[in-house]
């Protein structure tokens, strides 16, 4: 029953998007609103997930059109590659085969006379039925639990519904307001914007190593978030559920509000964002308390405005984690990077984490009892394709992809994980074309 309603809700989704595509040749109706959905004053690129900021001149991939009254707004990302992350076998961790990354956000969003807002959001995800409940290979990865153990060395899947949420906001001049955000589940006000909605990752098939670190609360079951904005600035905190998502991701699971964050954000240009959080996590499913801090910039440099090409965007994000148990802190640094040249793409992660014994799952072998350092390098390219499939399909965007990622970590793993592992794949992906920003 439940596959069935998930092959549903899947064809429906092509469905949507198949009937949005027909209805107009563009990715938004002519008047259709580019203001921010929660935000007043300014543009709906410089919303992120949850309540997070960034860059104002981020690309945005997406459909927008008009019901009544309501701007609504669909964005989604389906990736189907074939990956091995270890394919010359040089240990013993690597797995290979396809797999199928996909998400879907839907919102709905009015203004009112009062310079109010209000706002509905929610993201589905197929990943349990298209990825199985381990998820996928992703060497070095870890978190979470399928059958009773951790998924290590693998991505686990993300919930069917990984946002359900409302916001409501209030204006009180052109540079100040205050808002509130309610999600079942939701992200609270921690980190920068998760890596799925990062436009320096949006080519990028896999979950980040450093995941766990910066935005793994981005699917909390119970979020409560308060906060308001003086420009350049925006100041919001949350109460939310600590526990991660268990294993059944087709339900909602319990709620409860036992962990709070709080977060600074500011966009000091168009080009920039900053922030700096910090959370407190009570979760039943953790032995031990846990604190987190983060600090991110993202950048998003529109090239076109130096050189005479179309769609030329370079967008970058550096972020450093710190999580701390009573075992210690761990620390995690992201840097990535992708350059967009018209049908072209270039894009770089490059990843360093601190995993503990236990992460790796070896916490009872007696020769594994210290932290290890792991980095991550990967580099691919993308190529949007048209011919007859821009043809049957306007709005939506077709492209292929290659990556490969190298690692290198502490030589005491090297008898698990061999000398130079390397993981690659090849990818298609089918997300929406570039919308313009009219009167911005």
């Amino acid at each position: 029953m439940i596959k069935i309603f998930s092959v549903m809700l899947l064809l429906f989704f092509f469905g949507e998007v198949s009937g949005l595509v027909m209805a107009s040749d563009a990715n938004e109706s002519s008047d259709f609103s580019m203001d921010a959905a929660l935000f007043q004053n300014t543009v709906m690129t410089k919303e992120g997930t949850g309540t997070g900021w960034q860059p104002e001149l981020s690309p945005m991939h997406a459909f927008g059109y008009n019901l009544n009254s309501w701007n609504m707004m669909m964005h989604f990302n389906c990736f189907t590659r074939y990956l091995g992350t270890d394919i010359g076998g040089s240990g013993n961790m690597g797995a290979n085969g396809f797999s199928y990354p996909n998400w879907l956000m839907l919102m709905a969003y009015k203004d009112f006379k009062t310079d109010g807002k209000i706002m509905f959001r929610t993201m589905l995800s197929l990943d349990r039925l298209t990825d199985g409940g381990n998820g996928y290979p992703n060497m070095f990865q870890s978190g979470e639990t399928w059958q009773g153990e951790l998924i290590t060395n693998r991505q686990h899947p993300h919930d069917l519904v990984s946002e359900l949420s409302a916001g409501y906001s209030r204006s009180f001049g052109v540079n100040t307001g205050a808002f509130s955000y309610i999600a079942y589940p939701g992200e609270p006000a921690l980190g920068p914007v998760a890596y799925m909605h990062r436009a320096s990752a949006r080519n990028i098939s896999s979950a980040p190593l450093t995941h766990h670190w910066l935005d793994s609360t981005h699917i909390s079951f119970g979020v409560m978030t308060l906060g308001f904005w003086l420009n350049p600035f925006k100041f919001d905190a949350s109460v939310f559920n600590g526990n991660e998502p268990d294993e059944n991701r087709y339900e909602f699971d319990n709620h409860e509000l036992n962990s709070a964050s709080m977060r600074i954000t500011t966009n000091p240009t168009k080009e920039t964002s900053m922030q700096v959080s910090y959370a407190s996590i009570n979760a039943e499913d953790q032995s031990d308390k846990m604190s987190k801090v983060t600090a991110s910039i993202m950048q998003s440099i529109p090239i076109y405005d130096y050189i005479d090409w179309d769609n030329v965007n370079w967008d970058i994000t550096g972020a450093w984690g710190l999580n701390t148990r009573s075992a210690g802190p761990t620390n995690a640094l992201l840097f990535e990077s992708n350059f967009q040249a018209n049908k072209n793409s270039m894009y770089l992660r490059l990843e360093m984490v601190e995993k503990t014994p236990e992460e790796l799952a070896i916490l009872n072998n007696g020769i594994y009892d210290q932290n290890y350092s792991v980095t991550a390098v990967t580099i691919g390219f993308e190529r949007d394709i048209a011919g007859i499939l821009e043809h049957a399909y306007s709005g939506i965007m077709f492209s292929l992809g290659a990556q490969a990622t190298l690692h290198s970590f502490s030589n005491d793993l090297k008898p698990l994980y061999g000398d130079s592992p390397v993981s690659a794949e090849v990818y298609l992906k089918i997300s929406p074309k570039l919308m313009q920003m009219k009167g911005h």
